[in-house]
């Protein structure tokens, strides 16, 4: 390059990545930065050596937060040697930046990974390149744009402009689904081959078995999840821009229409979707509620994304460009997968819950659910799938397992459970702990569970009903009363997984199970703390 100072510097890229999006991030910064810097490398948090990070140049960070605030899978042995501080490093002359991605439903763990490594760089003696960056559940144009800052950064930094005109490129709008996901996998069409409804015809949440057809070359495990990609139907639109642009329909032309119609989710309500909403259109009040946590969650969890423009006015114009802006997520869902490939002769089940309720007088729907549960057979979609190697059955055959879901978040045990039986003889004790609401309601998929106690394959096969008889009772509840033999389990060595809808559900069974431990142990209460994240480091209390 004939540039000294570019010939000198070292740049490595240190990716940790569950589901495969933070690797793309990071493989897009190294073909952003390659063109100047001969000397960059990317490595997974998996392959890294500790020994290497005190002789690091300039350190770029790209990195996922898992479950309630955890590290991505692979990830755990440079956490503890950083965050928690099982080693000790200086890194004075290390230079640094980390971008996170994350989930803004998780609230206070939302992009917890990435803040925790960027203040303990810092503490460590580094040299902060820019301030963190933070991504959310639609992360791709925040990723571009971080992207993009760092680069030019760089070029700064190491030299590489010269006489260089560099601006940083404005993200362009996605188009439509035909775009390849930023997912890990290779992205593919589906035909929906059948559907079987679960639950009966009279309980207030439908939940159906979904079949479909993947590629030939398709391969998963039990414990991965499928991202289908999906359109928003007219009515979603048309409701959608009714309540956005009011009056003003002169601004809705035929490409906006498109867009919201095959490239922005426009049903889900997150927390950082209010964040966003708020900053870009300024309504004070907003402003002033969105410091709550709680609040965030709540409203999030009880409106659909219009109800914001009613609730609370936008105090500019409301203009598609600024729509689009704070709508950037795009239109998929991920299920998990619930049957194996070796018996799914080329088939998937999905176990869909139909999101159906109303709001204000009007039906609102879950776009995705209801294009699986409605869509006629023959009908083909987008997917990937996605690894999720966190939430793996044990490698020993002998371990045993407690599976403890409520509704249709049984899904993946449905997998694990088939997994199994292929080798009834030489696995653990199996445990099902599941939470429905009445045997005549939502006992999904009772035939084949039974069957499985009858085997012997469920050693233990634990229903909660919560609006059945005179004693309603929940996950939680079992939890305690069998208190006694969890903690055998738990002792023993048993890996415990857990599954739900909705982190107040998910936390609040961990509190059964912390409650378990307090119960049955002599441990302290900061005792208690580092056994439960014991559990969840090594993989034996897994989300």
């Amino acid at each position: 390059m004939g540039n000294s100072v570019v010939d000198t510097r070292r740049i490595t890229i240190l990716v940790a990545s569950e589901t495969g999006n933070s690797l793309d991030v990071g493989e897009a910064l190294e073909s952003s930065i390659a063109a100047f810097c001969p000397k960059l490398r990317l490595i997974e948090a998996v392959d890294y050596d500790l020994d290497e990070l005190e002789r690091e140049d300039i350190l770029l960070m790209v990195t996922s937060t898992q479950g309630e605030g955890e590290p991505p899978y692979g990830a755990e042995d440079l956490y503890d040697a950083v965050v928690m501080g099982k080693r000790e490093f200086s890194l004075r002359q290390v230079s640094f930046a980390v971008l996170g991605l994350g989930d803004s439903a998780y609230a206070e763990n939302y992009n917890l990974m990435a803040r925790q490594f960027d203040a303990r760089y810092e503490q460590l003696g580094a040299t902060r390149l820019l301030a963190h960056g933070e991504c959310d559940f639609d992360y791709e144009d925040t990723a571009a744009r971080w992207v993009d800052t760092v680069t030019v950064l760089l070029r700064h930094e190491l030299g590489a402009e010269k006489n260089e005109a560099v601006s940083v490129r404005e993200p362009v709008a996605k188009q439509g689904p035909t775009e390849k996901a930023a997912l890990h996998g290779t992205c593919a069409k589906a035909t929906l081959v059948g559907r079987e409804l679960l639950s009966s015809p009279e309980a207030r949440k439908h939940v159906y078995r979904v079949r479909l057809r993947l590629s030939d070359d398709a391969d998963y495990l039990p414990g991965d999840l499928l991202a289908i990609t999906y359109r928003n139907a007219d009515d979603t639109v048309k409701s959608f821009i009714e309540h956005v642009f009011t009056n003003d329909n002169e601004q809705v032309s035929s490409e906006l229409r498109h867009t919201l119609q095959n490239s922005r989710d426009i049903t889900r309500t997150t927390p950082r979707l209010i964040l966003r909403y708020a900053e870009v259109f300024g309504n004070e009040r907003l402003q002033s509620e969105i410091g709550d946590d709680e609040w965030l969650r709540e409203y999030a969890a009880l409106h659909p994304p219009y109800a914001l423009f009613t609730d609370y006015p936008a105090r500019i114009r409301v203009t598609p460009e600024s729509v689009l802006e704070v709508f950037s997520a795009p239109c998929r869902r991920m299920y998990s997968i619930s049957n194996i490939r070796e018996s799914s002769d080329g088939l998937v089940d999905l176990t869909v819950r139909k999101v159906e309720y109303t709001f204000d007088g009007r039906r609102q729907v879950g776009e995705c659910s209801r294009m699986l549960t409605q869509a006629p057979v023959g009908s083909t979609m987008d997917y990937a799938v996605l690894s999720n190697e966190r939430f793996r059955l044990p490698a020993s055959q002998s371990a045993e397992i407690v599976m403890i879901a409520l509704g249709s978040a049984i899904a993946p045990y449905r997998a694990f459970l088939q997994e199994r039986s292929l080798h009834h003889a030489s696995f653990g004790r199996n445990w099902l702990i599941v939470g429905n609401k009445s045997p005549e309601e939502d006992y999904l998929y009772r035939t084949e569970l039974e069957q499985y106690a009858d085997s012997g394959l469920l050693r233990e096969l634990s229903v909660a009903w919560s609006r059945c008889g005179d004693a309603p009772e929940h996950v939680q509840d079992v939890i305690i009363a069998r208190g006694d033999m969890l903690w055998q389990l738990i002792q023993s060595g048993a890996f415990i997984y857990l599954c739900g809808h909705g982190r107040a559900a998910v936390r609040s069974i961990e509190q059964a199970l912390r409650r378990v431990v307090e119960e049955h142990s002599s441990l302290s209460e900061a005792e208690i703390v580092a056994y439960m994240d014991r559990l969840r480091s090594t993989n034996h209390l897994c989300y």
